[in-house]
């Protein structure tokens, strides 16, 4: 004791541990697509940081109009037709990368936008990259008697009294 206060000897400061830097990027093999039409995603997920991430739980979740498929997925099963996880948490070493691959088929007719999101559920450094989402625009569909489905706007469905629009979902 000094002067009645309390005097304690400190160490040196503790050298903070590396941190993790979790980057999620989603990309879609068609930007444009139909109803019915199937679409592929592809997540990314790479620890950009200098740390380990530790439990770190990806999820994918889709909009109404956007079916998520079970194809493919051996481990890491659909929660819902709306939501998929990963089954467990991973711990994800500095430079480490993980991709996973969904199918989705478009439900709704269209014209529309759907907008697909993937997450990883980590607090790091930058939070802001922890996410990621992909739009497809959906165009709306015409039937022609006798021919295969044509995009609305295309000149043979406008003003025709014989084909049929589909309705917005």
């Amino acid at each position: 004791q000094e002067c009645g206060n309390i005097v304690t000897k400190e160490g040196a400061p503790a050298t903070p541990s590396p941190s993790a830097d979790i980057k999620v990027q989603k990309t879609v093999n068609k930007s444009t697509a139909k109803r019915g039409d199937k679409v592929m995603y592809t997540i990314t997920v790479k620890n950009i940081g200098k740390g380990t991430a530790k439990n770190v739980l990806i999820t994918d979740t889709t909009v109404p109009g956007l079916e998520l498929q079970p194809d493919g997925l051996s481990t890491d099963p659909l929660i819902t037709v709306m939501r998929w996880q990963t089954a467990k948490r991973h711990d994800i070493a500095p430079g480490q990368t993980m991709t996973y691959r969904l199918y989705a088929i478009i439900r709704s007719a269209g014209p529309t936008t759907l907008i697909n999101k993937a997450c990883a559920d980590i607090i790091d450094v930058n939070v802001y990259n922890n996410c990621d989402e992909v739009p497809i625009s959906v165009v709306a569909m015409c039937s022609l008697p006798g021919k295969e489905n044509l995009p609305k706007d295309d000149p043979k469905c406008k003003n025709n009294p014989a084909i049929t629009v589909e309705k917005t979902s």
